[in-house]
């Protein structure tokens, strides 16, 4: 029986948990990093879709 990927609303929650939890700033490096640690893939995306969504504030662009 395969894995059962984790769902874009979870890596959504995940990535708030670690700015939440943390409460500082992270450069992408250091967000990959910690992403990959609670299990999302792609970290940088999904931190994309919370900047368009408000939820998180981005000082630069990151593309």
């Amino acid at each position: 029986m395969g894995r059962k990927g984790v769902s874009l609303q979870e890596k959504r929650e995940r990535i708030l948990r670690i700015y939440h939890e943390s409460k500082d700033v992270f450069n992408l490096k250091k967000l990959e990093k910690l992403g990959s640690k609670a299990g999302v893939g792609a970290p940088t995306d999904v931190n994309q879709a919370l900047v368009d969504d408000a939820l998180v504030n981005c000082d630069k662009a990151l593309h």
